[in-house]
Formats: C-alpha cells, sequence, structure tokens
C-alpha cells in the first residue's frame, strides 16, 4: 500500500473491467421495471465515481456525443490513461479528474456539474470510512432531483462464506515481499494448499472456487490484489447500506441484475410467501438476500422517485437483439431456469429477426397467452438475448470507431481482462473479448475490406498458413457479429 492510498491497493493499476449495465437506457429499463419513472436527458451528465482505468466512462462517452462524462478516480495512473485513450480517440465529452473523495473541499464539487446519472462500481466495500463520507457527501451535493445512482457493493450475508477466504489471503499476502499483485500471486500458494486440504470454509466459499479451480479462465492477479487486500475491506448488509443512502436522500428503486426484481424468477412459493409478509424495503430485500445467492449486489437508487403504472412504462422500450442466432431466451435464475413456451418464443423471436420492436408489440404476437410486460422484458434482456434501444445520437458512430481504434490498439492481445465495444443504438456498449474488439475497429476503418485483407493486416504472424487461419477467424467473427454492429450502429450500416 502507498501512504496516500488510504488502505487500497494503488502501486498497481486495476484490471480493465468494462461494465455494460451502466448504459442509461439499461438503467431506465430497472426502474420502468420497478415502476419509477426516469427522465434521461439526451445531453445529460453522468459520473463514473472510482472509475478506475476509465473503460466503462469512454465507451459511455463515445456511445453519445451529447452528454458529458466525468470520471473521477484517486489513482493518478488511472486517470493518465483514460486522459491519453480519450485524447486518441477524440473523445472531448470524457473528462477525468483526480481526487481523493475524502479531501475534496466544497469549492472542488462546486466546479463540478450537477449530475443526471452518478454510477460507482465495487468501490463502496474496498473503502475506509473516510472516503464512504465522502462518497456521500458527493451524491448529498451533486446529484440532481430525479437523479439516478448506481452503487455496487459486496453484500452480506451471500458473501459471508467467502469473508473467512479473503481474511486468509490478506494475512498470507502479508508476509510475502514485493508489490501489491506480486503478494497475491504468492498468496494463492498457500491459499490454494489450504483449500486442496479441504479446509471448511475455504470450501464454503465460491470466490475461492473462483480464484482457485479457474479451469481455461486466467485470472489476472491484479483482480485478485484489488480485490481482496485493502486493508478496509468490508461487505454490508443492504439495510445498512440503504440507510448511508438515504442520508444522501436517495430511495431504493430495484437491482440491475434484471431478474432480481422479479419474486418469481428469484425465489420459490414458500419462500415468497414469507417475502410478501413483509413491507417493501429494507425488510423485503433481507429475506431476499437470505434466499438468494448474491454475494454482490447492483442497487439503483433515485433521489426523488416518482411512480407510474408498470405495464405503461415498459410498453414502449425498444429491444434489438445482440445474439445474432435468435435462439428462444433462457435465462438461468435462482430457481432454475426461465424460459419462454415454444408457442410464445416463435412469433417474438421471429420478429426480432427482422427489426427491433417494442415490448409492447412484442407481448401482442403469441396466439394464446400473452407474457407480461416485466416477464417479457427480463427474459429478453436479462440473460443477454437484446438490449434496449435508443434513436443513436449525431456523431456516435464515428466516435464508437475512433474509440475502438485507440482502445485495440492499447489492449490488444489482452487476457482476462473484461472490454466491451461502443453500441451507440444501446446508448452503452457490448462487452466483447480483445479478439472481437480489434476486428471491429478494422471493420471501422476499412469497412469494405474483404476477410483476407483484414487477416493480412491484423494477424502478428505473416506466414501465408497464419494469415489464411486468421482469415477464417475474422470470417466467422464477420459472420456471427457483423449484423449486430450494424444493428447497433457500431459500424456504419
Amino acid at each position: 500500500m502507498t501512504d496516500w492510498s488510504r488502505g487500497y491497493v494503488a502501486d498497481e493499476p486495476y484490471t480493465v473491467a468494462f461494465q455494460p449495465a451502466l448504459a442509461p437506457p439499461h438503467l431506465d429499463l430497472v426502474c420502468r421495471l420497478m415502476g419509477v419513472v426516469w427522465e434521461p436527458p439526451a445531453d445529460m451528465a453522468m459520473c463514473d465515481l472510482g472509475c478506475g482505468r476509465g473503460y466503462t466512462a469512454l465507451v459511455m462517452a463515445a456511445a453519445d456525443p451529447r452528454r458529458t462524462v466525468i470520471g473521477i478516480d484517486y489513482n493518478p495512473a488511472h486517470i493518465a490513461e483514460a486522459r491519453s485513450i480519450a485524447a486518441e480517440a477524440g473523445l472531448t465529452n470524457a473528462v477525468f479528474l483526480e481526487a481523493d473523495l475524502a479531501e475534496m473541499t466544497d469549492a472542488e464539487l462546486d466546479r463540478l456539474p450537477a449530475f443526471d446519472l452518478v454510477v460507482s462500481h465495487g468501490v463502496w466495500t474496498w473503502v475506509g470510512d473516510p472516503v464512504r463520507e465522502g462518497i456521500l457527501r458527493f451524491l448529498s451535493r451533486k446529484v440532481k432531483p430525479g437523479g439516478v445512482v448506481h452503487m455496487a457493493y459486496n453484500a452480506l450475508p451471500g458473501f459471508a462464506q467467502d469473508m473467512a477466504m479473503q481474511r486468509f489471503a490478506r494475512a498470507a499476502a502479508a508476509l510475502q515481499r514485493g508489490g501489491s499483485i506480486a503478494r497475491a500471486r504468492e498468496a494463492l500458494g498457500p491459499l490454494r494448499a489450504l483449500y486442496e486440504a479441504e479446509a471448511t470454509h475455504l470450501h464454503k466459499s465460491n470466490l475461492a472456487k473462483f480464484l482457485l479451480e479457474p479451469g481455461e479462465r486466467t485470472v489476472d492477479p491484479a483482480y485478485v490484489a484489488h480485490e481482496l487486500l485493502p486493508e478496509h475491506w468490508r461487505p454490508a448488509f443492504f439495510e445498512d447500506f440503504a440507510a448511508d443512502m438515504a442520508r444522501a436522500r436517495l430511495e431504493f428503486v430495484g437491482s440491475a441484475t434484471l431478474f432480481e426484481n422479479v419474486p418469481e424468477l428469484c425465489m420459490t412459493e414458500a419462500q415468497r410467501r414469507v417475502f410478501e409478509g413483509f413491507p417493501p424495503g429494507p425488510a423485503q430485500e433481507l429475506v431476499k438476500d437470505i434466499c438468494l445467492t448474491r454475494p454482490f449486489r447492483r442497487d439503483v437508487f433515485m433521489r426523488g422517485v416518482q411512480r407510474a403504472e408498470r405495464a405503461e412504462l415498459l410498453d414502449g422500450v425498444l429491444v434489438g437483439l445482440q445474439d445474432q442466432s435468435a435462439q428462444p431466451p433462457k435465462l438461468a435464475v435462482q430457481v432454475g431456469t426461465a424460459e419462454m413456451t415454444p408457442d410464445m418464443a416463435g412469433p417474438i423471436m421471429a420478429a426480432l429477426a427482422e427489426a427491433p420492436r417494442t415490448i409492447g408489440r412484442l407481448r401482442e404476437l403469441p396466439p394464446d397467452r400473452k407474457p407480461n410486460h416485466a416477464e417479457l422484458a427480463v427474459l429478453l434482456c436479462g440473460g443477454g438475448t437484446c438490449l434496449p434501444m435508443v434513436e443513436p445520437a449525431p456523431g456516435a458512430t464515428a466516435a464508437a470507431i475512433r474509440f475502438h481504434r485507440a482502445a485495440s490498439r492499447r489492449y490488444r492481445g489482452m487476457a482476462g481482462v473484461g472490454l466491451g465495444i461502443v453500441a451507440p443504438a444501446a446508448g452503452g456498449g457490448i462487452g466483447c473479448g480483445s479478439a472481437e474488439l480489434v476486428i471491429a475497429a478494422d471493420v471501422g476503418a476499412h469497412p469494405d475490406d474483404t476477410p483476407e485483407q483484414r487477416a493480412a493486416r491484423l494477424s502478428v504472424d505473416k506466414a501465408p498458413e497464419a494469415v489464411a487461419k486468421a482469415a477464417e477467424t475474422v470470417r466467422q467473427a464477420l459472420a456471427d457479429r457483423l449484423a449486430v454492429w450494424r444493428r447497433f450502429a457500431v459500424v456504419q450500416p
């Protein structure tokens, strides 16, 4: 740890971590699903509080040049990287500020705009009380009436089974030498040994399983360091967290994980009977948290909630396929798998394969039982089949193309990182790997080239056999993704 980091990991940058659910249209869908009216302006001011290396903020800025997107982080290395990419991509609406939230003065806060949307992913759990107080002060002063806040944090009781693992990992890392990443990497050795010795509480930890049994995945040591080593790390019960948010006059709306807002999809019938016996709010959320395997909450709040009929709010939501296979959606939920019946899925998926449709129009298509608005929205958008759509802003596709070129040069070939491509017609982005980002960047820059031309340009190995293999990879990627990229204005039509 460094002296200025307040107990957080600052000697090594965090991993790149794109969060597609922070897109304003997705958060608008959450509000509508919960019967809450949000009116996000086209020229909104958006803040990513604790933006890390800035990838999500950059995608949100490129997706709509009318927005002002401000990323704030305490780590100057993160801010320098984000500013560099913004400059290379020409994203003049993306601004990055180095700031210690525990020490921001009134004058510094007053120089910032009031925000329509503030998002903070993975900060609250890992910082000490002075920074938490700084976050609350920021939210209290800078969120507009009617503004939305997204806060993601490690939650209890879901994270309780991982707490012993985190404490042991910190203790093991403290005995090692070197920087945070080196110490985190070395700590995995004794952690694995104890796990293989069938230590009771490590075998109850899903995070230990994730880290120690990765299979085909690559676990980034930077993720381990930033997740487990901060000295102020502590998860929270929703009731306590919501009480803190109330100090900033923020009221809970729902979960950015869509299915968690539908009791029928996350609890058994017997569990729902108990749930329905409690009033809405912290008591019901506690019942839900006890029933769900939910170590990480993605909570949406609003300052000044206005309510309306849910069906009416959802009726006009436009959705488009991001899964080119157009297979009927299946959503893994707490109580099993949610899916449409064939007679319902057939006409709905056929219509979506032709063009984006509104939820209201889609629910009228099945000849027999009509799905209700909420279950249709969750099934389509909760598992990656569809994304809510908006009219692409002028200049957004050009901004997306510039960003993809800059990001692909910076992150090409990086394994184990969460990247994304800009999707202007979704008002945000689509998660992807390094290879897809590189190909999307090339299509944007050279829209008319053949797969062979792209492969000759992109392949690191210029041997004929390697280029031929790369051409086949490009050809398959275009077959799978090009129609989706065009639908969401990732590239020019």
